[in-house]
């Protein structure tokens, strides 16, 4: 049976390597495979080992360059939370003016009633 799924490259792997003629290796820092995968031949194999190397290599030498997704998802999060109150705030608001306007208007009402008894 077929297996599905996705590897973290930012957080899981810390090496990849060539296995067998057409393998792919993802490895942790522990040394243990995370995910194996063939390639076509060996020449793309090979590309591809090299490409993701460099790319894993990059992140050690420049840490700032390796996205965050945990960093993405919490500003997604915080985005999605900040929009729900700024809603709620509205909607506060919008009731808020409605009372104050009908406690205004049973206000006059009351006015104009002993207003116009005294007048």
């Amino acid at each position: 049976a077929a297996e599905f799924g996705e590897v973290d490259l930012t957080s899981e792997v810390s090496i990849v390597k060539s296995s067998g003629l057409q393998g792919i290796q993802f490895m942790d820092k522990n040394g243990k495979v995370v995910f194996d995968i063939q390639a076509e031949d060996t020449i793309i194999r090979d590309q591809w080992v090299i490409g993701l190397s460099e790319l894993l290599q990059g992140w050690v030498l420049h840490p700032e360059t390796k996205p965050s997704f945990e960093a993405e998802g919490k500003k997604a999060r915080e985005t999605e939370l900040e929009n729900h109150f700024k809603a709620r705030e509205a909607e506060f608001l919008k009731n808020r003016e409605a009372k104050l306007a009908a406690r205004e208007a049973a206000s006059n009402a009351r006015k104009a009633k002993y207003h116009n008894v005294s007048g």
